[in-house]
């Protein structure tokens, strides 16, 4: 005579209840090893990025372009980039031939030098302050073109800093016959003469002219060891 379930209850017999039980327990097993290997893969791959940064910071290799990129912004850390390294003081670098270059590399005898002007680095010398109703600051790029004459290009990095903007100088005691201020481009191959604080100039994009304020010089330094 055989068994028969009451009505309103699940009866199982003893064998399938084993095969069910043996079959969580092996749905378990295999979970919990997969989840452990992930997580000891991701333990090894972040230990590897964390060694390799130490190897880097260690042996002080340089980084192919220096910059970091971050969601709002990105920094460097070459030394005298004035607009990208926090950690560097906002002085105006004067030389012709800083002793890096933007590799962060010890520059080298100079060759192809222009007879009438030198070819060197870019660097941020200050910032220049929108005149008018809104208030606008944008940092003010140069390097040195003539020693002798004093002359410099120049132009301005827009708000973001993507784009590069061309800046013109108001000629001295210089005005066009609709009587409007004649202006001297600074991107040119003669360049304009040094900018000094107070001094006004006008930024392609903008209608509204901008007020200089350069950075103090950065003091000269010597190598007390020779």
């Amino acid at each position: 005579m055989t068994n028969k379930c009451p009505p309103g209850v699940i009866c199982v017999e003893n064998i399938t209840l084993l095969f069910v039980i043996i079959i969580i327990l092996c749905i378990i097993f295999f979970g919990y090893f997969s989840l452990s290997k992930f997580v000891n893969y991701k333990r090894i791959d972040s230990s590897e990025k964390y060694n390799t940064i130490l190897n880097i910071q260690d042996r002080n290799i340089p980084t192919n372009q220096g910059l970091y990129s971050r969601p709002g912004y990105s920094f460097s850390n070459i030394k005298d980039d004035v607009l990208l390294n926090p950690y560097q003081a906002p002085l105006r670098d004067n030389r012709l031939f800083p002793n890096n270059d933007l590799n962060n590399m010890p520059n080298k005898m100079p060759i192809n030098v222009p007879t009438q002007s030198y070819d060197t680095n870019y660097r941020q010398i200050g910032i220049l302050t929108r005149v008018g109703d809104k208030e606008s600051i944008l940092p003010l790029m140069g390097r040195p073109l003539m020693s002798n004459r004093d002359k410099w290009n120049f132009y301005a990095m827009s708000e973001n800093n993507l784009l590069k903007l061309p800046i013109s100088t108001i000629k001295s005691s210089s005005t066009s016959s609709s009587g409007s201020n004649s202006y001297t481009k600074c991107m040119g191959e003669n360049g304009c003469n040094d900018l000094y604080n107070g001094d006004i100039v006008k930024v392609d994009g903008y209608n509204d002219v901008f007020k200089v304020t350069t950075y103090e010089n950065n003091a000269p330094q010597y190598i007390p060891y020779i």
